[in-house]
């Protein structure tokens, strides 16, 4: 984050972001990045006026992990035997 004052009652500001995770699967990851700019006139004073902006791009392989499997009468649900490195989706 970065602050600035543009004078004694104006402020400008802009926060950064940025996430790049790998999971613990090959082909499971994740991506983001954003901004959020905005600005401020009048502070301390009776009448303020500010803007802000914000945007922010996700880029996701989401993995919901193994399906479950329960059989008719069973009331245990087991995890489906699938091969390592297949994701569900």
């Amino acid at each position: 984050m970065s602050a600035h004052p543009l004078d004694q009652d104006s402020a400008f500001r802009v926060v950064l972001m940025d996430q790049d995770i790998d999971g613990t699967r090959r082909s499971v990851n994740t991506r983001s990045y954003g901004a959020a700019p905005s600005i401020a006139f009048g502070i301390g004073s009776p009448t303020q006026i500010g803007s802000s902006w914000l945007t922010q791009h996700n880029n996701d392989h989401v993995d919901y992990g193994f399906p479950m499997f329960r059989f008719k009468d069973d009331p245990i649900l087991e995890p489906l035997q699938a091969p390592f490195g297949r994701t569900y989706q």
